[in-house]
C-alpha cells in the first residue's frame, strides 16, 4: 500500500519537476531571442 503511494508520489512529483523545467527553458528561449 505505501509502496504504491510513493510509487504514485514520484511520478506525480516527476511530471511537475519535467513542466517545470520545460516552462522555463521556454521563457528563457523566449527571452534569448527577445533581446
Amino acid at each position: 500500500m505505501s509502496r504504491d503511494i510513493l510509487f504514485h508520489h514520484r511520478e506525480l512529483f516527476g511530471s511537475c519537476i519535467s513542466k517545470y523545467l520545460y516552462d522555463t527553458s521556454q521563457q528563457s528561449l523566449i527571452g534569448f531571442n527577445d533581446s
